[in-house]
This record gives C-alpha cells, structure tokens and sequence, in this order.
C-alpha cells in the first residue's frame, strides 16, 4: 500500500473510534446514572417532575438519561354496592365540636340509614339510625379533635343514589389552635353567581363555613330550596355549616326542619 493510502487508512480508524466514544452514553462524573426498573403500569395519579439534563461537558456527546415517571396511589374508599333508593336532601355537615359532628340527609323514600366512618378511607366505624325514615340526624361521638374523617351515608349497607361515594369533614380545633373559616350569604339570587362562590370556597378548604342569611329568595317554596342544595351540595357535604336566617326565610317549617 502506498504512503498516502496507508495514512488515510489509519485518518479513518482514528476518526471512527472517535465517534464511537462521543456517543457513548456517559454520564457527567459525579453524576449517577437512573436506571429505569421498566415501564410504568397505570395512569399516573400524582404530580412528574421533569429534570433537565446535566450540561455536558464539551468533548462529549450527551443522551439524556431515561426516568421513569412513577405513580403516587391516592386513597380509595372499599367498594360498597349501590341500592335502589335515591338521596334526596345531603349529606350536611352541622354542629361540629372537636370530638362530635352531625351528619342529616333525606332520601325519596322511607328506610333506615347509616354512618359509616373513619380517619381513612377504609373508614372502621358505624352509626347507624335504625328508624324507617326517610330523613335520619345521626351524630358521631369519640372523634378526635381537629382531624380530617372519611365518611358516606347509607342504607343496609349499600350506597344511596346521587350519594357521595366519599366524603371528608375536619373535627373543631381545640383552644388556642389555628382553624379557618369562610363567612359569606345572600345567596337567594343570581345562582350562576352563587355556584361560582361555591366553587371557590370549595377550593380553599375551609374547616367551616358561616352564612349570614338569605339563603334562598323565599324559604316556603321548595323549588328554591332544590336550587340551593343542588348547588351547596359539594360543599356541604364536606365541611360543617353554620346559617343564620334571614328574613328571607321568613321563619319557615323547611329552614327549620333542615337546620
């Protein structure tokens, strides 16, 4: 082989093994390497931080390094079967103290009605109200003070329709303890106004709420009193109630049999 082929020759095999060691994966030094365990299984159900990847140094080529996005499980409450009888009113959340709340709800029909809680989704207790009503007022006892509960109404057992599969309230906060609340009212009218606040008391999570009357425009006519609970019940359902009546409400049988 003549002079020139044999340099060009060995320029080549130089430059491949060049290239070679540029694409190899090498991560920074200092910096460990992640090796993914395989792919995620399921729908990622809490929040992925994204890293950027490292600066390379110069002389190298960087392959960004595969992480493997892992899944945060979330709580769920056991399965429960569903009955046939639907919710009509609730649940709301009334009366709290640092170790009791009270928990009222209607159903279209008469039967008898259950509490089930827990400080967990897999709840543990029960209060049941065994009369065959179709409105039940069950208190629980001997809970801890200022403690997220999991809980959801039902009967014999199975789900109401319409029901919460899970709900949570906070126990009152004992002396000298912080506690939130959210003060607001007249919401007899504009009800596209009334849902928007509704939505954003809902968000801030208050550990109770106070309204300060005017709840609905008459408070003789039941289908006012629908317009409101439908709208109130996320919040209801998940974190106690304290009203005042208005005038509004004009002294009536319904504010007073719900509250």
């Amino acid at each position: 082989m003549s002079g020139w082929k044999a340099a060009a020759a060995a320029a080549l095999v130089g430059l491949t093994l060049l290239l070679a060691a540029c694409l190899t994966p090498t991560p920074p030094t200092g910096q460990a390497s992640i090796a993914a365990p395989g792919p995620a299984t399921g729908p990622v159900a809490g929040p992925v931080t994204v890293t950027e990847p490292p600066t390379a140094p110069p002389s190298r080529a960087y392959v960004p390094y595969i992480v493997r996005a892992f899944s945060h499980p979330t709580p769920t409450s056991t399965p429960a079967p569903v009955s046939d009888l639907s919710l009509t009113r609730g649940p709301l959340l009334q009366r709290v103290t640092t170790d009791t709340v009270v928990v009222v709800w209607e159903t279209e029909r008469a039967a008898p009605g259950e509490v089930v809680y827990g400080e967990t989704a897999d709840y543990g207790s029960i209060a049941a109200d065994t009369a065959i009503a179709a409105r039940h007022v069950v208190t629980l006892t001997d809970l801890s003070p200022y403690t997220r509960y999991h809980y959801r109404v039902t009967t014999g057992g199975s789900l109401l329709l319409g029901g919460p599969h899970d709900a949570t309230f906070r126990t009152a906060a004992p002396p000298g303890a912080d506690f939130t609340f959210i003060v607001f009212g007249d919401t007899r009218t504009q009800q596209d106004v009334h849902r928007a606040v509704v939505g954003r008391i809902a968000a801030e999570e208050p550990d109770f709420l106070l309204h300060t009357g005017d709840l609905v425009e008459d408070g003789s006519q039941d289908d006012l009193w629908d317009t409101f609970f439908e709208i109130e019940q996320p919040l209801l359902a998940n974190t106690p109630f304290f009203p005042v009546m208005g005038n509004h409400e004009g002294g009536s049988s319904r504010y007073l049999g719900y509250f």
